[in-house]
């Protein structure tokens, strides 16, 4: 064998390559593939009973849970599971109805009892706890065995209980605190509704874990009283909002001290825009901010411009913005002129737009260009592509014309989501060589479709992903007749995408032909001289 093939470094680069079947057979070559091969393997561990059976043979008992079938665990065994246990980084847990691979508590306790180290996985640093099922999260305090002073990352997610089945027990907290203090990645993830004891137990933990990155919270979870501890963390850089699908509610945002939130970066929450104005003012800091995502349920013009024009002032080191609004007033039929966007100019470091509300942006070519030509590292822009039906007697600007405007300004911009009147431009089309994914609402379906199919083709490169966006949570608004010719229109859509499909293919296998005659002309034009 080759002395590079000895170099560890080396072995563990190809091994990243390899598949689990491969790299098993790697680690019977030879010693030196061999612990490097067994570190990729058991490296992440995607069911925890698989690290429990090299204790001793288990069984399933009548409920098929797994058992030891022998009441002690001999210590060549316990030689045998530190061998392996001390390469793994990863460990997961989850518990389905359908699953076959639930640890019974007994046989949990006979590992806790009977265990010659107190870290059963030292070098661990990630645990994934997953519960399907309907029944109390009593393997939840499994992963208290595996906990150490190397864990980083703790998620949990579990479904809905009933209030005498609290999700997860309070001790569970005061577990990661005593155990796990320099846990970095906190994800707690639940249906259950809001439940003070356990808030109060969650709180008291976040303000002990001094070394905490980011969380990822629930309805449940994300409170007052947690943000303002969440406050205090000296190096907590993200929070992220996951919203519940059985419970939710708005956040009520505390009063901050100065010096919250020290070295903050990202946020995500659903909630209310005037709420979220007042929260953005001092002493949040929010010229750190780098990415900020915010949903909400209801807005107007008055509230979404006062947003816009805060994050504007306040927010000049943003690289992200994303802004949902699911519902506005029943009686706004006047669209968003590009008055309330242009107070975001000031942030020159905007890579990332997106603005998804059922209002209209009333927007032509030269606000694009405007909002190219300022933003320098642009990547994304979604600018509400399908805005509510009632707007379609307002007249729309903004036409095909921008996408050879921005292939000048920004040929860097990878996803692009606009609502435009599709008339098909006559200059020359240059494609945007980078763009990934092209999201259109069109204003009228009065069009030639093969002139459309055929534009798009060349506008576009052939891997780029073309999307009708059009969205399935405003189709209930619709009046029945309203509702069938938008139908009608997202079908028409799709038929002229389906052509540029074709015409793709046509073309890339044009390009294709051309290619191959080029270099066969050259070819024989060298074999002449």
């Amino acid at each position: 064998m080759h002395q590079v093939l000895q170099i560890t470094e080396i072995i563990e680069l190809i091994l990243g390559y390899t598949s689990p079947l491969t790299t098993a057979a790697c680690a019977r070559v030879c010693r030196a593939w061999s612990e490097p091969a067994f570190d990729r393997i058991w490296c992440h561990v995607p069911r925890v009973d698989a690290i429990f059976k090299l204790l001793g043979p288990m069984e399933r008992n009548k409920e098929a849970q797994y058992c030891f079938t022998q009441p002690h665990i001999s210590p060549e065994r316990w030689d045998r599971f530190f061998f392996y246990s001390n390469r793994i980084r990863h460990i997961e847990y989850v518990n389905h109805l359908n699953d076959n691979h639930i640890i019974h508590p007994n046989s949990l306790a006979t590992v806790a009892i009977s265990r010659p180290s107190l870290h059963l996985l030292p070098k661990l640093t990630h645990i994934t706890w997953r519960n399907y099922t309907a029944m109390p999260p009593t393997g939840l305090m499994l992963t208290v065995l595996f906990m150490s002073l190397s864990l980083q990352s703790v998620a949990v997610y579990s479904p809905w209980y009933s209030h005498d089945r609290m999700f997860p027990d309070r001790e569970f907290f005061r577990h990661i605190v005593a155990r796990s203090p320099h846990i970095r990645h906190l994800s707690l993830i639940t249906e259950n509704q809001t439940h003070p004891e356990l808030n109060s137990a969650l709180t008291k933990s976040i303000g002990a874990l001094h070394d905490l990155r980011s969380v990822s919270l629930s309805d449940t979870y994300l409170t007052t009283g947690v943000l303002e501890a969440l406050s205090t963390c000296p190096h907590l850089k993200v929070i992220s909002h996951v919203e519940s699908k059985e419970y939710t509610h708005n956040i009520s945002l505390p009063v901050l001290q100065n010096g919250a939130f020290p070295n903050f970066k990202e946020i995500h929450l659903r909630v209310p825009l005037v709420s979220m104005i007042n929260w953005l003012q001092p002493p949040f800091p929010a010229a750190c901010l780098q990415r900020l995502s915010i949903t909400t349920n209801d807005a107007s013009h008055t509230i979404i411009s006062g947003f816009l024009e805060t994050v504007g002032n306040c927010c000049c080191n943003l690289q992200s913005l994303e802004l949902n609004v699911r519902q506005v007033e029943s009686d706004i039929k006047e669209p968003l002129s590009f008055a309330v966007l242009n107070p975001l100019l000031t942030c020159k470091s905007l890579a990332s737009l997106s603005i998804i509300t059922p209002l209209l942006l009333d927007l032509d070519n030269s606000h694009v260009a405007l909002m190219a030509s300022n933003w320098s590292q642009l990547r994304k822009l979604h600018l509400a592509p399908q805005p509510w039906p009632y707007f379609c007697s307002h007249p729309i600007r903004l036409t095909l014309e921008v996408l050879p405007i921005l292939s000048r300004l920004r040929p860097e911009i990878e996803h692009l989501g606009l609502y435009i009147h599709p008339t098909i431009p006559t200059d020359p089309h240059k494609p945007l060589p980078n763009l990934q994914k092209l999201a259109l609402g069109l204003k009228t379906i009065h069009y030639n479709l093969d002139d459309f199919a055929f534009f798009l083709t060349e506008a576009t490169p052939l891997t780029c992903t073309l999307v009708v966006d059009h969205s399935s949570s405003w189709t209930s608004l619709y009046p029945p007749v309203i509702e069938n010719v938008m139908r009608s229109y997202v079908s028409y859509l799709e038929a002229g995408f389906s052509r540029v499909k074709m015409m793709r293919k046509v073309a890339g296998l044009y390009r294709d032909r051309i290619d191959t005659l080029r270099r066969e002309i050259q070819r024989l034009t060298t074999s002449f001289h």
